[in-house]
Formats: structure tokens, sequence, C-alpha cells
């Protein structure tokens, strides 16, 4: 484990922001959902800012997990903690309506999360996502995408009609090599990409992770953005600062697009 007083070698440029962690707890105040498969330990919005500052990492968005489920509270009170360097994505219901989405986008949320992928309970369909699209649409917000490769690859005549722009998570978990649908996926337009994850392909070789970023950045280096995915949920063990210091084997111009440029349109921006 990386001791609290190290900090990265890498040191992100002014802006940087760390597009995926979630805050979990305190349960004394956030209740969990017990039927939840890895409900992971206490993971505070406390422990995300000291966390954020020693990784010089200066905004973040946090999108809610689903150890809390469609109460957005604790996601919603963290990006209050962090003020305007934060921004969320949140878990909405099927009768989820725009007056809540507007209630919402008032407490710094930008987008929603779909549930996809076949591991996670009650996942989303077609017609529910174009039905969440529509929302988001309406907001100015988009919509993320959590799913694997082989779901995407079927998904993609219906993202191709999604009305608003699509974030696929995790580079749709590639195991180990990057699946070819999500290259297909970023030639549509309005879709972007998490460059998140490489320590679930193989978490004592982040190199291996890494290869499937190059791709993308060679792809499409502008519809990337970068998130740590803490508290890393489901994964034995992360070392942060190592996630950050392979920020620096991508291309230096890549990473301010990937790090500042991107994040800025996608979730800065005034709507």
């Amino acid at each position: 484990m990386t001791g609290m007083t190290q900090t990265p070698a890498f040191r992100p440029p002014p802006g940087a922001c760390n597009c995926h962690c979630h805050v979990v707890g305190p349960r004394a105040r956030y209740p969990v959902d017990p039927a939840h498969p890895a409900v992971p330990p206490d993971a505070p919005a406390e422990a995300l800012a000291a966390l954020q500052k020693r990784l010089g990492l200066d905004r973040v968005v946090i999108v809610q997990s689903l150890a809390h489920g469609c109460d957005n509270t604790v996601t919603a009170d963290a990006i209050a903690s962090f003020g305007q360097n934060a921004r969320g994505i949140a878990l909405v219901t099927a009768d989820t309506d725009q007056y809540e989405i507007a209630t919402l986008a008032r407490r710094g949320f930008v987008g929603i999360r779909a549930h996809i992928a076949g591991h996670i309970p009650n996942a989303a369909g077609p017609e529910q996502l174009l039905g969440l699209s529509r929302l988001c649409a309406d907001a100015g917000w988009h919509i993320e995408l959590h799913l694997h490769g082989a779901e995407l690859e079927a998904l993609l005549p219906v993202i191709a009609r999604l009305d608003c722009p699509a974030v696929i998570d995790h580079m749709a978990y590639p195991a180990p090599e990057l699946s070819g649908s999500v290259l297909r996926a970023l030639d549509l337009p309005r879709v972007y990409c998490k460059i998140s994850g490489i320590e679930r392909v193989d978490e004592d070789d982040l190199t291996i992770g890494a290869r499937s970023v190059i791709r993308l950045i060679d792809h499409a280096a502008d519809r990337l953005v970068w998130g740590n995915d803490w508290p890393h949920i489901n994964v034995r063990r992360v070392d942060d600062l190592a996630l950050v210091d392979m920020l620096a084997t991508y291309p230096a111009e890549a990473r301010q697009l990937i790090l500042v440029d991107t994040p800025d349109r996608l979730y800065f921006q005034e709507r």
C-alpha cells in the first residue's frame, strides 16, 4: 500500500480532472443497499478530497455508486463539498422525469449512468436508453454507458440514435485487448470513452491495460477522458499513484486533451 505522504512522480496539468470515481457513506448518514453484491467500505467525500489533493487533480466527476442506488444524496452532498470543481453523474429510475433532472442539475449533475453490463441486476434495455437520452438532451446532459465490449457491439445502432452524447465507461472492459466495438462507437458522432479501469485488465502490470489506452489515443484522442475509479470496488489492490504515473507514458499532446480540454467540454461548460 502506498504511503499517504507520497505523491505521483507525474504532475497533472492545471485543471486536470478525475472523471470517474465514487463516494460511499459514511453509512450512519447515507444508508447502503444491503442487497448490493460488493458494497465497499466507507469511502466518504473527505477521503476523496484528500486523495485528489495528493494526486494533483484539481477537478472531479463523482459517479453515483450502486451501493446507494438511485438516492443521489450522497453524491450531491459530495459535489457541494467540492464546490465549482466538481460535477456528478446520477442514477435514476424508470419514473424519473424532467423536473427531477432539473433538480439534480441545480446540484451539479450533468449526466445519467445507465447500467447495461450483464453482471448488473435490472440492466437497462434499448428502449430505456432512448428514453433516458431524451431526458438528457432536454437538460444538456449526456448518458454514460456501463457495459462490456460484446454488449456494446449489439447496441451500436441504438447509440447512433441517442438524442444526447454518450460516454463509454471503462473502455468497455478490455480484457486484455480493446474490443473493436469501442473504436466503432467512437466513429459515431458525440461518443466519448473513459480510459479508466486499466487495473481491471491486470492489477500487477498496468502496461497491459495501457495498450488499450494507446489504441484509443491513436483513434480519437479528443474524445477521451480519464478517471481512477476510486475506491476501486471489486478490485483487490490498486495504487492510485501508479495510475497517475501511467499518464506520463501517453503522448504529451494527448494528455492536455484527456485531462483538461475534453472534461471542460463534457462536464464543465455552462448549460
